[in-house]
């Protein structure tokens, strides 16, 4: 009666089907994790977060030079912006931290 009223083949019904049991979709979920691999790393991202928090703060353009210079990774200034608002971190907060 469905693959009448979708014009869709039988086996692309129970394909349908079988998904919709297992994953709740009638999509299969990719097998891979989509998009580019993160360059900055968690350990990356706790050393920079010591850094500021020792020896203050850094202007953007800066954390992303150290990183390149003392980690080797090369990312650009709207990644490093993009880690800053993800973590949550702001000038107000890390001063405070670094005061305690």
């Amino acid at each position: 009666m469905i693959a009448s009223e979708t014009g869709a083949k039988p086996c692309t019904i129970q394909y349908w089907r079988t998904n919709l049991l297992q994953f709740q979709s009638m999509n299969h979920p990719p097998l891979a994790a989509l998009g580019r691999r993160r360059k900055l790393t968690q350990d990356d991202k706790e050393v920079l977060k010591e850094i500021l928090l020792q020896h203050g703060w850094m202007m953007q353009d800066e954390m992303a030079a150290w990183l390149v210079n003392e980690r080797g990774v090369e990312v650009s200034q709207s990644t490093v912006s993009r880690l800053l608002k993800e973590e949550g971190w702001s000038r107000q907060k890390l001063a405070r931290i670094s005061w305690t």
